[in-house]
């Protein structure tokens, strides 16, 4: 047996149920309609009813989800650029720093001694 399908073997089959978006796509759905004739146990099938649940809670967070998405990629994009900046300005920062022009040597009276 190879590995792959022992890892097959390994998932359970799931028979496909179909996610319906609210009540109006369920009851215009000629399959949803057989399938619900064929017994009881589709209204107590807590999978379709928490796939509705899962559907409604994203499309409720759509759009903050779609900001913050567009706000990742934005700060990404700035990271981008200054990790291309940041050497050229580090070497000229450290340079400063090293070498201090006279507009940093210090004149307080005070701290001259």
């Amino acid at each position: 047996m190879s590995s792959n399908s022992k890892m097959e073997s390994l998932i359970p089959e799931v028979p496909s149920l179909p996610v319906y978006k609210d009540d109006s796509d369920l009851e215009s759905s000629p399959k949803a309609r057989q399938e619900s004739c064929k017994g009881e146990h589709l209204k107590n099938d807590t999978r379709i009813r928490l796939e509705d649940h899962s559907y409604k809670r994203v499309k409720h967070h759509l759009a903050p989800l779609t900001k913050i998405q567009s706000t990742v990629i934005s700060l990404t994009n700035e990271i981008k650029n200054w990790t291309a900046i940041w050497p050229k300005e580090e070497s000229r920062l450290i340079s400063e720093f090293q070498d201090p022009s006279p507009s940093y040597v210090v004149t307080s009276p005070a701290l001259r001694s």
